[in-house]
């Protein structure tokens, strides 16, 4: 009862305060680079000792977000952006990021470069290597492909380009970002992470439409 109470109130404030302040919605395409993502397993029967496996994916996702113009001051814009993205490929991500956002009109270049900040959640799903079964009398190893999904808190900056095609719609002619995240859970149990970096590396690039209130 106290989640729909949230929702119903949510869904009464949110045009009031979208007309009062302005604001933005945004469709884009999404491509994101994920490096040092934990991947699966590997036995050493010579060691009887477990190692992880890493990889690198550049899965292409279909993202969306909503900016909050909060205030101005002649050509810049204060805001607070709120986007997310997804792929449910078997090798794809989820991502859910939010925070501050400046953007600065250039009239005689008829241009809107911005910057944002934004932290959050991020999903990765890869199918990596599982080890199934180990025989120490013959000294073999059996493994087996599995779908592996990682979940990290993470950040990124992002910085793009805006060009007006008419008064209500702009061209987001580019966008790139750089962060990082920090694993919050991993895919596969019963791993070593001891000196192992599990962070990873978030490099972007969006480019989209963006429609304005």
């Amino acid at each position: 009862m106290r989640r729909v109470f949230l929702f119903v109130l949510a869904l009464s404030i949110f045009p009031v305060f979208a007309k009062a302040q302005g604001m933005s919605v945004y469709f884009t395409s999404v491509n994101t680079r994920f490096s040092n993502v934990q991947n699966g397993q590997n036995y050493n029967n010579n060691t009887g000792t477990y190692t992880n496996l890493f990889t690198t994916s550049w899965p292409p996702e279909f993202g969306g977000g909503v900016t909050f113009n909060l205030a101005k001051a002649g050509p810049l814009n204060f805001g607070l952006d709120l986007r997310g993205s997804t792929n449910h490929n078997n090798t794809g991500a989820d991502t859910a990021m939010a925070g501050p956002r400046l953007a600065l009109r250039v009239p005689i270049l008829h241009i809107k470069p911005y910057i944002a900040a934004e932290g959050g959640y991020v999903a990765t799903r890869t199918i990596g290597t599982t080890v199934t079964g180990i025989s120490v009398v013959n000294n073999t190893v059996a493994t087996a492909s599995t779908p592996i999904t990682n979940q990290y808190a993470a950040w990124e900056i992002f910085g793009g380009v805006d060009v007006p095609i008419f008064s209500h719609l702009d061209f987001r002619a580019v966008e790139f970002g750089g962060g990082k995240g920090y694993l919050a859970n991993s895919g596969v149990s019963n791993i070593n992470f001891g000196n192992t970096s599990t962070q990873i590396s978030l490099i972007s690039i969006d480019t989209g439409i963006v429609v304005h209130f």
